[in-house]
């Protein structure tokens, strides 16, 4: 526990969750000395500095796996402020007041891929690649004939005694589906019609290329975004969550079934990941689902989140409702930090480049 001596002050009861990003990790160090780093504590470090002067701090660290309940320590007042990332709601704002919000975030799912890449490129040849192949064989064929005609001289050249019906087709579907038409141009002669033939083949062959490659594209757009969870795709999964975690509320009025329990998320990820098929996902703030992603990228790689679809919310700390003035000095702190870009000087140390712009206000 750090307190601040001043007898003269206000006392103020934090209560500082201690767990993964975004809350307060414990480092122990060689010599038995004891740290907090997070995102979140770093910001509270900045501003109780400025607030030292008013207030004095009792800070209590605690693993704890229940907001819910947290909230109701605060109603009671058992402490007076807690240090983690809370989402102000209809029920909590009657029990406890919440500062101005501190960065935003999002919901999101921490699930496996729905496709795996075996999967992804058998939807490809099936959707894709078989109808193309099918046209060039036909094509080939009625081309290799006609090229087999007129296109003797050239192989002769080489030669090719018997350039036979059977290897101009080949060559015609190769050129057509893979663009190889270096072979076509160095064997053909300057004949009008071997001239003619080859132009009609190249042109065949930069259209099904570009067509192969608009629809392979589009098609590995599709299939990524199946492979992920929105909206409408939840309706009907089962998620998990920590109690008291608001986003799974959010996720239950999309349609999704959430099951909350009473661990801290630490063990609620591990668990997911050894037993996948009993849960579709777990539901996090998008900030914690990129820390997962990142801790276990090389023994699970196909870990992903699911965000795009879920809108943004609004992280705050709690902080009890006789603490008025208090309240009012907190959100001042908040405000400054973002002015003068601790906020986002902290997130930088936290967060992936790409995440940088929810703690920028």
């Amino acid at each position: 526990m750090n307190i601040h001596h001043n007898t003269t002050n206000t006392t103020i009861k934090v209560l500082v969750l201690v767990g993964s990003e975004p809350l307060a990790e414990k480092i122990t160090f060689s010599d038995g000395s004891v740290q907090y780093r997070g995102l979140y504590y770093d910001m509270w470090s900045v501003m109780k500095k400025s607030l030292a002067g008013k207030y004095q701090f009792e800070e209590e660290f605690q693993v704890n796996s229940d907001y819910n309940q947290i909230i109701d320590s605060i109603n009671k007042g058992t402490y007076d402020i807690c240090i983690a990332p809370f989402t102000p709601n209809f029920e909590r704002v009657d029990k406890v007041n919440f500062t101005n919000s501190i960065i935003s975030d999002s919901p999101s799912i921490l699930h496996f891929k729905r496709l795996n890449y075996f999967n992804t490129i058998y939807e490809l040849i099936k959707e894709v690649f078989i109808l193309p192949l099918l046209i060039i064989i036909l094509l080939g064929l009625i081309i290799g004939t006609l090229f087999y005609y007129v296109e003797k001289d050239g192989w002769n050249a080489l030669g090719i005694k018997k350039a036979h019906y059977f290897r101009k087709a080949f060559l015609t579907i190769v050129s057509s589906f893979f663009g190889e038409s270096g072979f076509l141009t160095g064997t053909t002669t300057l004949h009008i019609y071997n001239i003619m033939v080859i132009i009609f083949i190249l042109m065949l062959s930069t259209i099904i290329t570009m067509y192969v490659q608009a629809n392979a594209t589009s098609k590995m757009i599709e299939l990524n975004s199946q492979g992920y969870y929105n909206r409408q795709t939840i309706k009907g999964k089962h998620f998990i969550t920590q109690t008291g975690y608001d986003d799974g509320r959010q996720v239950e009025q999309w349609g999704g079934k959430v099951t909350y329990v009473d661990k801290p998320v630490d063990i609620i990820v591990k668990e997911f990941i050894e037993n996948p098929s009993k849960y579709n996902g777990v539901v996090l703030d998008r900030t914690e689902s990129y820390y997962y992603v990142d801790l276990y990228k090389y023994t699970h790689p196909d870990l992903t989140i699911s965000y795009s679809d879920f809108g943004y919310i609004d992280q705050c700390f709690p902080i009890n409702k006789n603490r008025v003035d208090f309240l009012t000095d907190v959100d001042l702190q908040i405000m400054n930090i973002q002015t003068y870009g601790f906020t986002e000087k902290i997130c930088r140390e936290y967060r992936d480049q790409s995440l940088v712009n929810l703690c920028v206000h």
